[in-house]
């Protein structure tokens, strides 16, 4: 030990200070046969021991060749943030939330390992990442969205033969890493559902203020239709012969129809009808919509979530709540499942099957027919 600063590996230390921050440091050898003390830099701003391992090598290079030896491999090193440059340049191409992916890999996962050769980066390394994420209180949710991009960037490594392995992946035996763990503890499953009586009352309250906002609101009550799809939707994708919109911008990648019910073809038709490649919800501007307007989460904060905590993703009243509650009332109706995966514009009917439970009758016709089939036989 030696000034408060604790050897963690050859020639390689770590120091906590009276405001608890972390600092790493090296020590080595000048030419002089001096002893150099270096400061790395603070584990808050992303380094890590294997980086500070990295740079000591990289200075008792210098010191025996008078330069760095590494540059002379650097061509058959892979740096961690160089594949992921590569994969962000495709996913630019073809996926809508390129934008906030990227920035989550810039902010949670390049300070750690993006200056790594991927060769060199170990699960260790992953759940260092996931441990810092936890600790500043993220969501579950949200730090199994970051291992999921090193995971698919270490896949694009694999596929074009510049590593072999993929060590943020999680196999099914595992079930005691601290990745396994935390996407254990994943439950966004947003609960919170309107009555009738409540869609009706904010359909009301939304009538008065902004007919826009309304008529959103009622077209995700009557379809399904996520707030990113309804803003998307053009005067070209509206079949009034067919009572069909088409919705293209959805998430995941496919086209679909949603019906066009009678209060909202009244509505449709009543409107100034646009150019056809014009938006249906334009703003003053003649712009297409960033987002729901912030009348919407003025209304229903004001009659739904005046007593819940701001994160309380579950049961806060959110213009997606009229997704589910769409969903939830199909359910209750005791319209099949897979009627609707379909009207959802789900992939997955797992995502679908946590409507199930909402159905009082689910099975009852079944039973029944077991029953009547047994007595039938006696």
């Amino acid at each position: 030990m030696s000034n408060g600063k604790v050897r963690i590996a050859e020639g390689v230390y770590r120091r906590v200070d009276k405001k608890n921050i972390l600092t790493y440091y090296i020590s080595y050898t000048d030419n002089s046969g001096k002893l150099r003390w270096e400061r790395v830099g603070k584990k808050d701003d992303g380094i890590t021991p294997q980086y500070s391992k990295q740079l000591r090598s990289k200075r008792i290079n210098e010191k025996m060749h008078g330069e760095d030896v590494s540059s002379k491999r650097r061509k058959d090193i892979v740096l961690f943030d160089d594949l992921a440059h590569e994969h962000f340049e495709i996913a630019k191409l073809s996926q809508k939330d390129y934008a906030r992916i990227n920035n989550r890999y810039i902010n949670h996962v390049k300070p750690h390992i993006g200056h790594m050769n991927i060769l060199e980066i170990t699960k260790w390394d992953i759940e260092n990442i996931i441990k810092i994420m936890i600790s500043k209180g993220l969501k579950p949710a949200t730090v199994d969205k970051a291992r999921q991009i090193i995971s698919v960037i270490f896949n694009l490594g694999i596929y074009h033969g510049k590593c072999k392995n993929n060590p943020a992946s999680i196999s099914r035996s595992d079930n005691v890493s601290i990745m396994r763990r935390n996407k254990k503890n994943i439950n966004n499953g947003r609960e919170r559902y309107l009555s009738k009586e409540e869609a009706a009352q904010l359909l009301h309250e939304l009538s008065i203020r902004n007919h826009k906002v309304y008529m959103m609101t009622l077209i995700a009550l009557t379809t399904g239709a996520r707030s990113g799809e309804i803003l998307s939707i053009k005067f070209k994708d509206i079949d009034y012969n067919s009572k069909n919109i088409t919705l293209n911008d959805t998430k995941n990648g496919d086209s679909r129809k949603i019906k066009i019910t009678p209060k909202v073809e009244e509505l449709l038709t009543n409107l100034e009808q646009g150019k056809p490649n014009e938006y249906l919800f334009q703003t003053y501007a003649n712009e297409k919509f960033s987002k729901i307007p912030n009348t919407y989460i003025a209304v229903a904060n004001r009659l739904f979530n005046k007593d819940l905590e701001s994160n309380d993703s579950k049961n806060r009243v959110v213009f997606h709540t009229l997704r589910h509650t769409f969903a939830s009332w199909l359910a209750l109706d005791d319209v099949p499942i897979f009627t609707i995966q379909k009207l959802m514009g789900h992939k997955d009917i797992n995502m679908t099957m946590r409507y199930a439970k909402l159905s009082p009758n689910a099975g009852v016709d079944a039973v029944m027919n077991i029953e009547r089939s047994l007595i039938g036989k006696q």
